[in-house]
């Protein structure tokens, strides 16, 4: 997959993100499609595909949802990956169900490091916790990141890995 490849796929979840899955709501909560790609992403396929996912993404997320301050989404996606890809390669193997466990810790990180970024950038009151709804979350991004790692990983079975110069 190429990075033009990824740039695009970050516009299209994006996209469908802050459009369908606003009204779509899952167990009454929405997950967070683009967090779960990009860490399905970084584990499988690496840090340049996964950053270029978190950074259009998180980009896009700011400017197309209203209480967004821009920048923030990215940040808290930057900060996610690199979390994501520091665990997976400390773990040297990463199988379904390890991606499955580092999206669910790491979406918990993500949600409480947006939450007092938008808090400090809005200038609003930092609200309490609330571990249900965030565990609700992560447990579908887990499942939505094991669903995406699979398919990089048959997309680059399939049709391998692009070729880059080396320096």
């Amino acid at each position: 997959m190429s990075l033009l490849i990824a740039a695009v796929g970050a516009t299209i979840a994006a996209i469908f993100e802050s459009s369908v899955l606003t009204r779509l709501l899952i167990v009454g909560v929405k997950p967070d499609l683009v967090l779960a790609i990009t860490l399905a992403t970084v584990i499988v396929l690496g840090f340049e595909h996964g950053i270029v996912w978190a950074f259009v993404g998180g980009l896009l997320l700011d400017i197309l949802l209203p209480d967004r301050t821009l920048g923030s989404t990215t940040l808290a996606l930057l900060l996610a990956a690199g979390a994501a890809l520091v665990i997976a390669r400390a773990a040297d193997v990463p199988g379904s169900l390890l991606i499955g466990l580092i999206t669910f810790v790491v979406a918990f990180v993500y949600q409480a490091v947006l939450m007092v970024l938008l808090a400090t950038t809005t200038g609003t009151e930092l609200q309490p916790l609330n571990a249900p709804v965030f565990a609700a979350i992560a447990i579908i991004d887990a499942a939505i990141a094991v669903a995406a790692a699979w398919t990089a990983g048959a997309l680059e079975q399939r049709f391998g890995r692009a070729d880059r110069l080396t320096w």
